[in-house]
């Protein structure tokens, strides 16, 4: 028997009895309860006092960042197929116009990837019969049955009073050498529910020649090792004119909004090879001539992961209007493997284990902005609002970065199951400009 995962409602139920669901991220709002139970003197309220206060609410209603939660239900019943769904759902009651958009864009979503699993299940059934039978002709021929697979999981980027945008990772196994991944971007209007476009965010034209011109230069700043990740000759053309290509016409590559920009991405073989992975730019809103305001985030507290591959970000890590070139890049062209962090015009570096690779975190707290550099369980915290200074250490066996918050790094483990990733025995770590414990 095959069983479909059921529609939209499935995945945001909220009963562990019927679905297992994969991790949950949650945005405090900023309500506050008052104390009532003391007696307080009556007095008549006037109809100008009451319109005042609906006023007020509705104001705090829209400045509120929503509340969201991720579900994940997977696929059962299949002979040679393997999935999962994970979905999001606003959680809260003051943003109904968002929570029908976001719910329709999953409950597509969830219909779409039903009919792949009965597509892919067939598909993979019949390969498996057309390689049995071959192997019953040939005995130097080694048979093993084989599973196709289509995993879909999220990662919320943005949830402000502005904007709320994800990014969609859709992976598919079908044979061969390995499986392929599409990374979708997708923002929200928060107030309205609208699904934000890049006409939204300025004039069309002129965001593609600004995005073209900053990516490239971008990647032209970036350190030789990032760049030779990309392509570079007749065979598999120049980097450059593929980015070009990408921003031809009315065409646009994939792309979302983050806390300092709009993310264009690259997916796998478009400028680079497999092994490169995902590639994604991100071209500052202010470089953007126009940029609507409304969708520019307040100041306050965000981190986002560095470029994996040391290509150049751009942040304010001084607070003063002006963008400074962050990067790290694993170097491993020296005789002893290491990693190499660089804010501006400074620079540091520590070893690394011989198959060793760092991650590097930048941080923007209410106290400072940081850089969290982790390499096999030892994670180091550098301020780097005034070149870099080393805050401390943690070394953490088997757990890797699970959340930032600010003043908090939360550290777990890993799990997997049939049902996805999750994550068990968090640990966390306070840090300030007075360093990391």
């Amino acid at each position: 028997m095959k069983k479909k995962i059921a529609l939209f409602m499935a995945c945001i139920c909220a009963s562990s009895a019927l679905f297992a669901c994969g991790k949950q991220n949650s945005i405090e709002s900023n309500t506050e309860v008052s104390d009532t139970s003391d007696t307080v003197e009556e007095k008549e309220t006037t109809e100008d006092e009451v319109k005042d206060e609906e006023v007020k609410d509705e104001e705090a209603t829209e400045q509120a960042a929503p509340t969201y939660a991720i579900t994940s239900v997977a696929a059962e019943g299949y002979d040679n197929f393997t999935g999962k769904v994970e979905c999001v759902q606003i959680t809260d009651n003051n943003h109904p116009q968002l929570q029908t958009a976001v719910d329709d864009l999953f409950s597509e979503m969830v219909t779409s990837f039903n009919q792949s699993a009965e597509s892919m299940n067939e598909e993979a059934v019949e390969q498996n019969n057309e390689m049995k039978e071959y192997a019953d002709e040939d005995e130097d021929y080694e048979y093993y049955e084989m599973s196709y697979s289509r995993d879909i999981t999220v990662e919320v980027i943005r949830s402000d009073s502005k904007v709320f945008s994800f990014l969609i990772y859709d992976y598919s196994f079908t044979g061969g050498a390995h499986g392929m991944t599409d990374a979708l971007g997708y923002s929200f209007d928060v107030a309205t529910g609208k699904q934000l476009e890049i006409e939204d965010f300025a004039d069309k034209e002129a965001i593609s020649e600004t995005a073209i011109s900053y990516i490239i230069s971008t990647i032209d700043e970036s350190d030789e090792l990032a760049k030779s990740n990309l392509y570079s000759d007749d065979a598999t053309g120049e980097y450059a004119e593929n980015i070009r290509e990408a921003f031809e016409g009315d065409f646009y590559p994939e792309y979302y909004l983050s806390n300092t920009g709009i993310v264009f991405i690259f997916q796998q073989y478009s400028i680079a090879p497999y092994a490169a992975g995902i590639l994604s730019f991100t071209v500052p809103y202010s470089v953007i001539e126009g940029f609507n305001e409304a969708y520019i985030p307040d100041d306050g507290f965000y981190s986002m992961e560095l470029s994996n591959q040391g290509f150049v970000e751009n942040f304010d890590v001084n607070n003063d209007g002006e963008l400074e070139k962050v990067y790290l890049i694993n170097d491993y062209e020296e005789e002893q493997a290491q990693y190499r962090l660089v804010v501006g015009d400074s620079s540091v570096s520590d070893e690394l284990e011989e198959y060793g690779f760092a991650y590097g975190y930048y941080i923007h707290a209410s106290d400072g902005n940081y850089v969290l550099v982790s390499n096999d369980g030892i994670n180091t915290l550098y301020s780097v609002a005034d070149g870099i200074k080393e805050l401390g250490t943690v070394e953490i066996e088997g757990k890797v970065v699970k959340e930032i918050k600010d003043g908090e790094i939360v550290f777990a483990e890993i799990t997997f199951t049939d049902d996805g990733s999750g994550w068990e025995n968090p640990e966390v770590h306070k840090y300030s400009k007075l360093g990391l414990e």
